[in-house]
């Protein structure tokens, strides 16, 4: 075994030696010649050297050799820091964003296992701010310290780093970002892997002239590289869940590919957006200049079909929709010219135009929704669900599956009998007028495929009452106990109670059922930010995200530095997204440390056993790593068979474990000794080198 010839070289060659000559003599019997030679023998320093024969044989014994140290090993280099990636769940558990995230944007990974950054206060920016955290670099989760307005001056919050979680739910009260002072876009996206929930976008800016090319925007995914090809790259991964938008005077909702590769002005161009969620979201009250809902845009140079491929809208799929209701919105509900999209579960109440609006060769979903009119529609167009062929980025046939929808005034609550007659139209363009009934060549007659592992799962269109509004939009947060309280404010209860009484409604500011008016009256006070500031904020140790009393309460460590980013092997979630999602999740403390192993415990078989060390670790030798490819490790095994406490110790025998003369030994820990007898690991006393 080449260690044992490696350290019987050292013994021989680099230690000081004893050294015993004798006097040559000679003599002949029988023409055999007898020669006596000096002769030297080299050994440790303190060993004792011995004589004697056996025979004609000469015997040389060397005994009482001191322990030979353990070598010091050499130190290695520390590696230049780069930024960590999330971490990856066990096999068979890829979760979820969260529990409850379905659709397009579900498989978002956020900043799962990133840093953890504190919102210490609601300036603009700065140490502390939110901003600080949204432009950072790396996987990161933003975990609010405070409550209220976090005004957005400076500039569009847009940033372009993937990776980010802000869990709104964290803070002592309600998060609102915008207020009064908005200059631009409250959360502009240009990445990829982005989860934002429990936040009100609130951009109210009284002074800033509202448009379709001007004005305040919310959520505004915007412009990601595109790799140089049509159908690579693009804004991806994304997830709002339980958001408020309200009184913007641009766009409440849209995702925006300016430059296709090849066309424009952009350089290479931008990728598609695509795998997008927005959910459990209320949106409300569009600036009366402007009093638009969701939307996408693309590349509007550009022309072509699904077919060639040739502009961007084919490849912008499973932009998805469920769960959301939208009030008093006049068009644009949504108005989409994307590759796919499910519109499943939501509730649009009072608009003045129109509200679906699909354009082009769309796939799309409408499903168990309900379309509820109020007063703004007596200047509507009679079918809440329209589709044309014309696009100019994706001209073509839509294909259309309608189901289970409902449709009427307030109190209506059963699914109409004839989902295309009573629901659908078609119409000749954007904005167009409606033209008669749509070919049933282009109705399918099954949804779409999931898309992903987390299919929006349809609740009936009739029971959407009831399990929508107790908590849409930016509506709790979490104590430090992980339970949610509500801190639904002033302006989205009087929403949600317009909705339920089917009262009268309007545009911002003050309700205004009419627009263009030359000037518009200051906002009254139903119609300006009170964010609800209700609770206090959580003891964190470790400044980690997650409360010292949810530790405690579910069995977890208080001073274990790693815990928030480590993953539970029953979930696949982080212990910090598991107080993220609320007390709803189950959680599975870590498992315990076992006592010590006794001297003469025996461990079998080999392969698979679970060692315990004396500092109660468990080592599970598992794995079968070939002698060849680790020759210190012959005639067994070693390497990377080593599981730490049920993490993988990926390296090699000079680093974890040294197996050496049939013992196992523990390098960094003295006194943890496994010897190996051809079948068993038996734990034996002391040093086995001395």
């Amino acid at each position: 075994m080449q260690r044992e010839l490696k350290i019987l070289m050292a013994l021989l060659c680099a230690v000081p030696a004893a050294a015993l000559a004798q006097t040559n003599t000679s003599s002949t019997s029988n023409s055999v010649v007898n020669v006596t030679v000096p002769m030297q023998v080299v050994a440790p320093a303190g060993c004792a050297v011995d004589f004697s024969s056996a025979g004609t044989v000469p015997v040389i014994t060397i005994s009482g050799c001191p322990a030979t140290p353990t070598p010091t090993p050499t130190p290695t280099p520390t590696p230049t820091p780069t930024p960590t990636p999330p971490p990856v769940p066990p096999p068979g558990l890829a979760p979820a964003a969260f529990p409850g995230a379905q659709g397009g944007g579900a498989t978002s990974l956020g900043g799962r296992g990133g840093a953890v950054i504190e919102v210490a206060n609601t300036n603009d920016s700065g140490a502390g701010s939110l901003r600080a955290c949204v432009m950072a670099s790396g996987p990161r989760v933003c975990i609010f310290r405070v409550a209220g307005l976090f005004p957005i001056t400076s500039g569009d919050l847009r940033f372009s780093s993937p990776y980010l979680t802000v869990a709104g739910q964290t803070a002592p009260g309600e998060v609102i970002l915008g207020g009064p002072n908005t200059g631009g876009a409250l959360f502009g996206v240009s990445t990829h892997d982005v989860v934002l929930r429990y936040v009100t976008l609130s951009p109210d800016n009284f002074s800033t002239a509202s448009g379709p090319d001007t004005g305040t925007t919310s959520i505004w995914i915007v412009n990601c590289p595109g790799n140089g090809t049509k159908s690579t790259g693009g804004c991806y991964n994304i997830m709002i869940d339980h958001v408020t938008t309200r009184w913007s005077g641009n766009k409440s909702w849209i995702t925006t590919s300016n430059f296709t590769p090849g066309k424009g002005t952009n350089g290479n161009g931008n990728g598609p957006n695509h795998d997008i969620t927005t959910q459990w979201s209320l949106d409300y009250e569009p600036h009366e200049g402007h009093p638009v809902g969701f939307g996408t845009a693309t590349d509007e140079n550009c022309v072509g079909t699904r077919a060639n491929g040739n502009c961007l809208s084919p490849f912008e799929v499973n932009i998805d929709f469920h769960h959301n209701l939208l009030v008093n919105v006049h068009h644009r509900i949504p108005e989409n010219s994307n590759g796919s999209t499910r519109w499943i579960n939501n509730v649009i109440f009072n608009w003045g135009w129109y509200a679906n609006e699909w354009l082009g060769a769309e796939i799309i979903d409408a499903i168990n929704n309900k379309y509820v009119t109020g007063n703004l529609n007596s200047t509507a167009q009679a079918f809440p669900i329209h589709f044309t062929t014309n696009s100019p980025e994706m001209s073509g046939a839509p294909s259309v599956y309608v189901a289970g929808n409902i449709f009427g005034p307030h109190g209506a609550n059963t699914v109409a009998s004839d989902q295309y007659a009573m629901l659908v139209n078609q119409i000749t363009g954007e904005n167009g007028n409606e033209t008669g009934a749509i070919p049933t060549s282009w109705q399918r007659p099954a949804p779409m495929p999931a898309s992903n592992a987390f299919p929006i799962v349809p609740d009936p269109a009739a029971s959407l009452d009831n399990v929508l509004l107790p908590t849409v939009g930016n509506s709790q947060h979490l104590d430090c106990n992980g339970n949610w309280v509500s801190h639904r404010d002033a302006a989205d209860s009087r929403i949600v109670a317009q909705y339920q009484s089917g009262g009268a409604g309007g545009y911002w500011p003050n309700g205004v059922t009419f627009t263009g008016q030359p000037t518009i009256p200051q906002p009254a006070a139903d119609w300006q930010d009170a964010p609800v500031v209700n609770g206090t904020p959580c003891v964190e140790s470790l400044h980690d995200g997650i409360p010292d009393q949810w530790k405690k309460s579910n069995g977890l460590s208080t001073t274990d530095p790693n815990l928030y980013k480590t993953i539970d092997a029953k979930t696949g979630y982080t212990y910090l997204e598991e107080y993220l999602a609320g007390n709803a999740t189950p959680v599975t403390p870590p498992p315990p440390k076992a006592p010590p192993s006794a001297s003469g415990t025996t461990v079998t078989p080999a392969n698979g056993a679970m060692i315990v060390d004396a500092q109660a670790n468990t080592w599970t030798l598992g794995a079968v790593v070939p002698a060849a490819s680790n020759p210190d490790c012959a005639p067994n095994s070693c390497g990377n068979v080593v599981v730490e406490n049920g993490n993988s110790q990926n390296g090699t025998a000079a680093t974890l474990l040294l197996w050496l003369n049939n013992v196992l030994y523990q390098t960094n820990t003295a006194g943890n000794w496994w010897n190996w007898n051809g079948s068993t690991w038996k734990k034996v006393a002391g040093d086995p080198r001395q």
